[in-house]
């Protein structure tokens, strides 16, 4: 059984004798999100560009954390509403519209300062994202458009990081492949809580592992792995899991992610990259 992008991040943030992992609930949210869009891109079943992400045609898949995703993702297309100005959608401010990507926007992993002024999000996040408005609040172009309707990268991003969305699907997916164990702590008001811990500290270190040894002897990353290092990077959780790199060895990775990364990869690590400044500087 092959360990995926979404697995190895999951397993890589629980490295530790806590259950609880080493980065925030929400930006392990939103790498795992990223992680499972990755899977399914990588699969064929959906094409990402310019900040939408579209679904192809091919046949479900049986995998039990893509498949309820991309039923869900399909369950969103049957629904759409009729397009509304992006102003209006109930979880944005108005007065902090998310303004068009700058011409020269430079490639992940060096993000625009105006690529960080995304909208705020509110508690009472809808169901599932709402698609149908225009990116940017401006009309799509028909040029660009795939057969099926388009899907606003950043809002799948949020909503699969919200309530631990993406996280419940990847650790079910680890559970029944026997790379995790469920552990259940009663409460003395409310019901108990379930967390998922791995099943051995070997497991969950090997991803990071590997690639800190890759990048130590300069041999180049496979595709996964130069994914899973984006994630790492994109999180935060690099200060954990690529802790023993160098500075330089640290620009040498970061190298590898700019020139032999695909550049739909790219843009996905971009989103997430953007998508976890943005809740750093609403704590602020």
């Amino acid at each position: 059984m092959a360990v995926t992008v979404a697995d190895s991040l999951w397993l890589a943030a629980h490295d530790n004798v806590k259950d609880k992992p080493r980065i925030g609930e929400w930006p392990l949210g939103i790498g795992l999100g990223a992680g499972l869009l990755a899977e399914l891109i990588g699969d064929g079943h959906l094409e990402l560009r310019d900040g939408e992400f579209f679904r192809t045609m091919q046949p479900p898949t049986t995998d039990m954390a893509l498949g309820p995703l991309l039923a869900t993702i399909v369950e969103e297309e049957q629904s759409q509403a009729p397009p509304q100005p992006a102003a209006t959608r109930p979880w944005q401010e108005p007065s902090r519209q998310r303004p068009g990507p700058a011409a020269d926007t430079p490639g992940w992993p060096y993000p625009s300062t105006a690529d960080r002024n995304l909208h705020p999000l509110r508690a009472s996040y809808p169901p599932m994202p709402q698609s149908a408005a225009p990116a940017f609040g401006l009309p799509p172009d028909p040029q660009t458009r795939h057969r099926q309707p388009g899907h606003r990268l950043a809002d799948w991003l949020a909503y699969l990081a919200y309530d631990r969305r993406a996280e419940q699907l990847v650790a079910a997916r680890l559970a029944r492949h026997g790379l995790v164990t469920q552990v259940e702590k009663r409460r003395l008001i409310g019901a108990p809580t379930i967390r998922h811990t791995p099943y051995n500290s070997v497991v969950a270190g090997t991803p990071a592992s590997a690639i800190t040894i890759a990048v130590q002897r300069r041999e180049p990353l496979d595709a996964d792995q130069l994914l899973l290092a984006g994630l790492f990077l994109a999180t935060g959780l690099h200060h954990h899991a690529l802790a023993t790199l160098t500075l330089e060895q640290r620009s040498t990775l970061e190298a590898q992610l700019a020139e032999s990364l695909p550049a739909v990869f790219r843009e996905l690590l971009r989103a997430a990259d953007i998508a976890v400044g943005e809740a750093a500087l609403r704590k602020r």
